[in-house]
């Protein structure tokens, strides 16, 4: 489906990408500050809405870059319902300076738009692409409290092992590609069945997994867990321990799944 033409179906994402200007835009206005938090929980209520009404079709998204199906549907509920209850929690979370609130609440809606591409991309491009974006404003996040020793440090190990990790996958994604001479998974599937020699297909997909591990905190890639939860204020340790956890198991199960079966 062409760019435009897939616009229609991408309503619950262009109403978060719209909420994050608005918040951004109020925040540089003294009386509009104060309506930034109801503007964050209108627009995910308004896209968990329009996600309702679209729950259960299948679509091909810019040129086969984004899949709208029930599968990303599922998961986008709960990064929905994740977000929705973390932003009203923290209103009366007194660990966090309320000065900061706007740029907090955009942070958390650019993390949702970014786990929403998650659940839907197909595309090794728009896989890495969604990751970095729930992922650089999520080392934000872990250091809010600026003034914190504690937090600037979870901040700084989140941001220094995952970058790493996503060196490692961004050079398992290019080699893949190198392989396949696809970005897009369903080919990149296709092209893996006739190769002479798989064992050549074992490394990028390790350098891969490393990736996905991190992000989901799997062994042996969960040491930066406790350090950086400990250390960021508590709505985002109960953030970051749920929805980002489920975008990173969504993205694996789609990967995986595809490229095997």
């Amino acid at each position: 489906m062409s760019n435009l033409s897939s616009l229609s179906f991408y309503i619950p994402e262009l109403i978060i990408i719209s909420s994050i200007l608005l918040v951004i835009l109020f925040d540089v206005i003294p009386s509009c500050k104060k309506y930034t938090f109801y503007i964050s929980l209108g627009a995910i209520l308004l896209a968990g809405f329009f996600l309702g009404i679209s729950y259960g079709e299948s679509h091909g998204l810019f040129m086969g870059m984004i899949s709208i199906d029930p599968f990303s549907h599922y998961f986008k509920i709960i990064f929905l319902l994740s977000t929705f209850s973390i932003i009203l929690i923290s209103r009366y979370e007194k660990q966090l300076d309320k000065n900061y609130s706007s740029e907090y609440n955009a942070l958390l809606l650019i993390v949702l738009l970014g786990m929403f591409l998650m659940a839907s991309s197909i595309n090794l491009i728009m896989i890495y692409l969604s990751i970095e974006l729930v992922s650089i404003p999520s080392y934000i996040l872990a250091g809010m409290l600026k003034n914190d020793k504690e937090s600037n440090e979870a901040s700084l190990k989140y941001v220094i092992f995952g970058s790493f990790a996503s060196g490692l996958m961004l050079f398992g994604l290019s080699i893949l590609y190198g392989i396949t001479g696809s970005t897009h998974i369903g080919i990149v599937s296709s092209s893996l069945q006739t190769i002479q020699y798989p064992l050549t297909i074992y490394f990028p997909l390790i350098l891969i997994m490393v990736g996905f591990g991190y992000k989901i905190s799997m062994v042996p890639f969960h040491f930066w867990t406790p350090d950086v939860y400990e250390g960021s204020p508590t709505p985002i340790t109960a953030f970051l321990s749920v929805a980002p956890k489920a975008a990173g198991f969504a993205i694996l199960i789609r990967v995986f799944y595809t490229m095997f079966t």
